[in-house]
């Protein structure tokens, strides 16, 4: 799935954007045999690490958007929850404001452990997700008026070079350059490369992972990241 856009301010990072997260979940729920989806923003402008949603997290997401559209006939008085990562009201919830205020650091000097625990981090993750959209909402602010925030402003990302086609690059090189010595010198995308693979060998998106990596061996390196704090 592609949604073409033409904002040039940073959006939200895949792991914590509302919207890929919801196109995560439509396509999850049209094929029950999709185990993962990975989404990923591409932006001439900034660079963004990409996500992958398990079926686990899918299926909780899923639980989460049947409670906001069941609160949609009675409402009540706000109560916060996983579901509050979908309102677009966030940002004036008093529920929400309220527990963020109990997240604070000064509640948070001397950790608690056990139930008491699982509850601090999770108000921490909801009160997180709040503090970027309030810092998403001044960004935006401060776009058509630099002076809106007084010392606060836009600052200009760092300046991401790139070679859209290397093959006219190699030609403006290969004087100098040996092919090998071109190849060593580029960064090859391993998602863009298997993607390409799978649809020349038609293998089945769901299988192409596996396939991948049966096929390249000891030739394909995987590297884990350092772990992340979430809740399972």
């Amino acid at each position: 799935m592609l949604d073409y856009k033409f904002g040039a301010y940073r959006v939200a990072d895949p792991a914590d954007n509302v919207q890929l997260s919801i196109y995560a979940l439509l396509i999850s729920r049209d094929d029950e045999g999709i185990e993962e989806v990975t989404v990923q923003i591409l932006s001439p402008h900034f660079d963004f690490e990409p996500f992958k949603y398990s079926r686990a997290e899918l299926n909780q997401l899923y639980q989460s958007v049947l409670i906001v559209l069941g609160s949609l006939s009675d409402p009540g008085e706000p109560v916060p929850g996983a579901h509050c990562q979908f309102c677009p009201a966030r940002l004036i919830c008093s529920a929400a404001r309220n527990e963020a205020e109990t997240a604070t650091l000064a509640k948070a000097i001397e950790p608690p452990l056990g139930e008491g625990a699982s509850n601090l981090l999770t108000q921490i993750r909801r009160a997180q997700s709040l503090f970027k959209e309030i810092e998403a909402h001044y960004k935006r602010l401060l776009e058509p008026e630099p002076g809106a925030v007084p010392g606060w402003g836009l600052v200009p990302g760092n300046v991401i070079r790139s070679i859209e086609d290397p093959i006219k690059a190699f030609e403006h090189l290969v004087e100098l350059f040996s092919l090998q010595e071109f190849l060593a010198c580029c960064s090859l995308s391993v998602p863009e490369l298997e993607r390409s693979w799978a649809r020349k060998r038609g293998v089945p998106a769901n299988q192409t992972n596996e396939s991948f990596k049966r096929f390249l061996g000891n030739l394909l390196v995987e590297k884990r990241n350092a772990p992340s704090l979430k809740a399972i």
